[in-house]
């Protein structure tokens, strides 16, 4: 009968440390299943904080782009106080190409009553030798400004025996003002 008493607390004993190990595995399998979860979770918001990271990278780059866009549109547009130095521009570059340049006719043009802009209109006339005056329209179609030539006309003037290798360039120049 001893053996058989042993038997039975062997027979408990292996069954409450199998339940032991059961449970124990059911508690470990849980807690990586919660893990595995876990992690999941983790490499979502991760992804998505990568994703965020690069929209707010190329936002920036957009930004600083637009900034420098806006800076080389303003720098097109003349203002109240670089109207003056822009009459002031134009005359240097008759200077610098040693011809004769006049003013014949300057005025403001509204374009719309609502808009904030206006146009700038120089009427102007060119005399010099032809070099000359080709190197002065050239100089003003790479003006930093946004000009825009309008009604063109170049002609000899003859008559004069001394006005013999003389051009006359007359033209319309407008160029957008801030109001």
């Amino acid at each position: 009968m001893d053996t058989l008493g042993k038997t039975k607390k062997l027979v408990v004993v292996t069954a409450l440390i199998t339940l032991l190990f059961a449970l124990l595995f059911g508690g470990v399998f849980y807690y990586f299943i919660f893990l595995q979860k876990s992690l999941t979770e983790m490499n979502r918001q991760i992804a998505v904080a990568n994703r965020d990271y690069q929209t707010l990278l190329q936002a920036e780059q957009s930004l600083k782009t637009l900034t420098d866009n806006k800076i080389s549109i303003e720098g097109l547009i003349i203002t109240n106080e670089s109207e003056v130095p822009f009459i002031k521009d134009l005359e240097m570059l008759a200077t610098t190409t040693r011809v004769e340049y006049s003013v014949s006719a300057f005025q403001h043009e509204v374009i719309s009553s609502v808009s904030r802009f206006e146009k700038v209109s120089i009427q102007a006339t060119v005399k010099g030798p032809l070099n000359n005056v080709f190197n002065f329209l050239q100089l003003l179609q790479r003006y930093p400004k946004g000009v825009e030539l309008k009604q063109v006309q170049l002609e000899v003037l003859s008559g004069d025996p001394k006005q013999k290798n003389v051009w006359r360039l007359t033209f319309i120049l407008k160029a957008l003002k801030v109001k």
